[in-house]
């Protein structure tokens, strides 16, 4: 697979604003250093060594910065746009996904160059680089709820869990899993097996790229992609995009690469008819060029292929879709006593929305506390107030932190609420988690990995 690298502006915040920096019109490439530092303090006499303390830190990163928009202006555009919008910023997220799994690093920019050297279209090639905050660690969103007894039959003493998917959108344009119904040009292109379960389509000589003709059906912003991949040294892939009948400026992407997936956005009309198609401008001798997985969407971003309205069926949001893992105790004589989440080590911050028990009367203090493999508590988050409020919100990480409580319409700063002397750490280390007296509690969970 392609590594993956996105930037989001808030990972946990409402606002959060995702960049896709390896398929959207800004990209990073050639990351200079993800490894690590590994430092230990060792003191000599006459060849003898003692060693000290090892600390473990991460080198800054640079990355080689593109932008790929059809026009000097809108490369101006697109570059002001991110800079200005991660500067603001006390640090941003970079989502870094390999063979292994996914991966989050907390970052701070410190440098962007600048050097106006156009490329194709004022394309620009930059340099942009990092300070490291937190790197790296596994980002995991979680929810604990408990229901009444008897809702699930018999004392059970075990606990259920189910998957909320977050679904990419559909796409508009139908036969895109196998190239089904009228795609022009379509005989000049030849059945290659498959990609991500999608068929494959190649062709080896020159333009005459395969599409179908889609009319836009309201005024917005939508969002092109497929994947393409091409092969020898004369292929010169472009991207072609027609509007109207009108082919705007080709986007290029060179000889020779592998899989990858292209998307571009624009704002459309009502009744606008819309080509995109991918073909080799160059003389096409001894290369090849590959497409899979067309798919036109709402929006600005660019989400995972999925099929159209018309074509779903259940299994695909299954396949397509992302995982939020959903918890719930059931069953137990003591709910309080087996409202318990079991922790493995590496956590460092979590931030928390957390919702007061609704058939307890005259509790005052609602939270969370965590126990050690003996069972004995060594920190915990307890919040005390007179009014129940109808949630709890908190982030316990050092650069963002923050306790807030929702009554009605109005939202109070509970930090003179927190119960200091059971908050004794931040870190949460091997064992349990219990709720005191909160119904359901949804937390999105930072585990720190040392090296991906």
């Amino acid at each position: 697979m392609v590594r993956q690298y996105r930037i989001h502006t808030d990972l946990d915040g409402s606002n959060n604003k995702i960049y896709d920096m390896t398929n959207g019109l800004i990209r990073f490439y050639q990351p200079s250093d993800l490894g690590i530092i590994n430092s230990t303090n060792i003191w000599q006499s006459q060849g003898i060594g003692v060693m000290g303390n090892n600390n473990i830190s991460h080198p800054d990163i640079d990355f080689k910065f593109e932008t790929f928009g059809s026009s000097l202006e809108e490369n101006y555009r697109i570059f002001n746009e991110f800079i200005n919008s991660i500067i603001k910023q006390k640090y941003i997220t970079l989502e870094y996904t390999n063979e292994i799994g996914t991966f989050y690093a907390d970052i701070q920019l410190s440098k962007i160059t600048k050097t106006e050297g156009y490329g194709f279209d004022g394309q620009f090639s930059e340099t942009i680089s990092f300070i490291p905050v937190n790197m790296w660690y596994q980002y995991e969103q979680l929810k604990f709820s408990k229901v009444q007894n008897g809702e699930i039959g018999g004392n059970t003493k075990i606990y259920g869990n189910k998957e909320t998917t977050v679904y990419p959108n559909l796409n508009l344009l139908d036969g895109t899993k196998d190239f089904s119904g009228t795609w022009n040009n379509s005989t000049l292109w030849t059945d290659d097996g498959t990609y991500n379960g999608l068929k494959v389509r190649k062709r080896t000589a020159a333009q005459r790229g395969t599409y179908k003709i889609w009319t836009v059906p309201t005024d917005g912003t939508y969002t092109f992609s497929c994947y393409i991949k091409s092969s020898g040294p004369n292929a010169k892939v472009h991207g072609a995009f027609q509007v109207n009948g009108i082919r705007e400026v080709d986007r290029t992407f060179g000889d020779n690469f592998d899989w990858k997936r292209d998307s571009l956005t624009r704002t459309l009309k009502a009744g606008d008819s819309i080509v995109y198609s991918y073909e080799m401008a160059g003389s096409a001798v001894d290369s090849t060029i590959w497409v899979a997985g067309y798919k036109i969407e709402s929006g600005s971003i660019a989400t995972p292929w999925m099929p159209s309205k018309s074509e779903v069926k259940t299994s695909d949001y299954r396949n397509y879709g992302s995982y939020k893992y959903d918890y719930t105790y059931f069953g137990e004589d003591n709910i309080e006593r087996f409202s318990k989440w079991k922790i493995d080590d590496g956590i460092f911050s979590f931030t928390a929305r957390m919702t007061p028990s609704q058939n307890l009367e005259n509790m005052s203090d609602y939270g969370v506390r965590f126990l050690d493999e003996q069972f004995n508590e060594y920190t915990a988050l307890i919040f005390g107030n007179t009014t129940k409020p109808d949630s709890i919100q908190f982030n316990t990480d050092v650069n963002d932190e923050y306790y807030q409580a929702q009554i009605g319409t109005s939202t109070i700063n509970m930090f003179s609420a927190l119960n200091y002397k059971r908050f004794r750490t931040r870190l949460i280390q091997k064992g349990t988690m219990e709720l005191v007296n909160v119904d359901v509690v949804e937390m999105n969970v930072k585990r720190k990995v040392e090296f991906v």
